[in-house]
């Protein structure tokens, strides 16, 4: 595992900017992951896709609940408006995803497995813990999102049935959002002392990992033991 092997990071790194280079080697392992290294390629199987499609449904209402949650500390203003965008999308995403799955034949899930069960309420759980904590988590969760499928972006065949998957997560207008949050979380927590890392990166790491984990379930239907993959 790598990690941040100074007590203060580089000179005039910010703290968003800090958190992200302290878990390099987590993006790096997202990366190299089979399911992503074989939607760059094309020969996803179509099971571990479904089963991304449903859980991913089930996880984004899920991270909507730590949305809500993370808004209600805060006063109108661009945090506030982001958080807004995230929360519709939120809304809106599970339908499109559900309708993804009809056009594959395959059934919507009702009931989340292991790591999106986890994933979720990691998330929930740091957004009740007070609005940096909850805001560094979320700010995780984008930001792992958007690096993992922006490097995707050039992979996809235009004509492919995953082209807007991976413009919604990995285009320009997701990553002026996520640009946002950086900028928002630089100004609620502060300058990236020694004290604040030791905080805020065990969430950031946590995050990182649950995602990692999101992944590996996809792609082995990691179902509760006993089920059967598509219960």
């Amino acid at each position: 595992m790598t990690t941040r092997t100074t007590d203060r990071p580089p000179e005039n790194e910010s703290l968003s900017e800090a958190l992200v280079a302290g878990t390099a080697d987590v993006q790096a392992a997202i990366w190299q992951h089979p399911w992503v290294q074989s939607f760059a390629n094309g020969t996803l199987p179509d099971q571990a896709f479904i089963n991304w499609v449903g859980q991913c449904g089930l996880f984004i209402g899920m991270e909507r609940t730590a949305l809500l949650v993370v808004r209600s500390y805060i006063q109108p203003g661009e945090l506030d408006d982001l958080l807004a965008r995230l929360i519709e999308d939120a809304g809106s995403e599970p339908r499109q995803l559900a309708q993804q799955l009809g056009e594959l034949g395959a059934p919507v899930p009702t009931h989340p497995w292991p790591a999106c069960l986890g994933y979720g309420s990691y998330l929930q759980v740091c957004a009740h813990s007070g609005l940096v904590k909850g805001l560094t988590a979320v700010h995780a969760a984008d930001s792992f999102y958007l690096n993992t499928w922006s490097r995707l972006l050039g992979s996809g065949r235009p004509e492919s049935r995953y082209r807007s998957l991976v413009e919604s997560w990995g285009g320009d207008e997701y990553r002026a959002v996520v640009d946002g949050l950086s900028a928002c979380l630089d100004r609620e927590a502060g300058p990236p002392s020694a004290s604040t890392l030791a905080e805020l990166e065990p969430v950031y790491r946590n995050v990182g990992l649950w995602e990692l984990d999101f992944w590996e379930m996809c792609w082995s239907g990691q179902n509760w033991p006993g089920l059967q993959t598509q219960s």
